[in-house]
């Protein structure tokens, strides 16, 4: 019985297992391809639960990089910030830090789909407002150039700050290397980091003149951040219990 279940263990696979370290959010708007891309990265590693208090399913799973592992944590589908429905308050719970027993991520992956880029550059400038290091993996390309789109992935960073747009194709495994590659960059420079889209500038500007005026915690300790994350928060928010 021993030498049965010894035999069924591949050591090698045990030795290049790393416990993960950093914690990327991968988030995006709904059938962006964002669980095929979740599913590509962790393969087996993932524990499926629940959020808590809620029944909104959670799934978190390991990814094995070259020098590094990190925690990825799939979010629930959304289009905004400001969504009114269980899931997408999820979502923005956890960027914020804001849900109990789950630390806030060290950086997000964005799945922005090619075939609709509108509708996933409106979240995705309210997700880089928010300062947190950001990768952007660029799904659906085949079916935006059916379509007659193409995108200047270059550009694209360049102008959303300076990030960079990672082309992957999750079903074949086009891109994953590249996109790995630039997740272990990402997440071992924990450097400070807060991309300036030039294309929303008031809402960036607003949330700086406001968290350098007032404060919207009691707390000797919150920080800038924090304080900032509040108001990028209210401002998309304006019912919010925080406006």
């Amino acid at each position: 019985m021993a030498e049965s279940i010894t035999s069924s263990v591949n050591i090698s696979d045990i030795a290049i297992r790393r416990k993960p370290g950093a914690s990327v959010a991968i988030i995006g708007n709904p059938n962006s391809g964002k669980s095929t891309l979740f599913n590509r990265l962790t393969g087996l590693r993932q524990t499926t639960g629940n959020y808590p208090g809620v029944t909104v399913e959670k799934h978190v799973g390991s990814v094995q990089l070259e020098k590094s592992a990190v925690s990825l944590v799939d979010l629930p589908g959304t289009y905004c910030l400001n969504g009114q429905s269980l899931d997408e308050r999820i979502a923005v719970d956890v960027l914020l830090g804001r849900l109990p027993g789950q630390e806030r991520p060290d950086a997000v992956l964005f799945v922005l789909d090619a075939s609709q880029p509108y509708q996933g550059l409106y979240l995705l400038e309210h997700v880089l407002e928010i300062g947190i290091p950001t990768i952007v993996a660029l799904t659906m390309s085949d079916v935006a150039e059916a379509n007659g789109i193409s995108t200047d992935t270059r550009a694209l960073g360049q102008r959303l700050g300076g990030i960079e747009v990672v082309p992957v194709d999750a079903t074949s495994g086009s891109g994953i290397g590249q996109l790995r590659q630039v997740l272990e960059r990402v997440t071992s420079d924990r450097a400070p980091f807060r991309p300036k889209p030039r294309s929303w500038p008031a809402l960036g500007e607003s949330a700086d003149r406001l968290s350098t005026n007032i404060s919207l915690s009691a707390s000797a300790n919150t920080s800038d951040q924090m304080d900032r994350i509040d108001v990028i928060h209210a401002l998309l928010n304006p019912e919010s219990d925080l406006a």
